[in-house]
């Protein structure tokens, strides 16, 4: 499994952009890693980015 941590790049900078790479890979085994601390320093609105990504049987996609 893959897990990918937000953080501070362009490339993994929020839960949005994460949406974007995994529809180019859809796999089970690429995953995201939600840190609210690297969220809010992209200015993301925490909450909306944590509910873009939560699923009903998995914490986090």
């Amino acid at each position: 499994m893959l897990s990918m941590e937000i953080m501070d790049t362009p490339l993994m900078s929020s839960i949005t952009r994460y949406k974007a790479l995994k529809a180019d890979l859809p796999t089970p085994w690429f995953t995201v890693y939600p840190y609210p601390g690297n969220l809010t320093a992209w200015g993301s609105d925490v909450a909306s980015e944590l509910t873009l990504g939560a699923r009903r049987s998995q914490p986090f996609i």
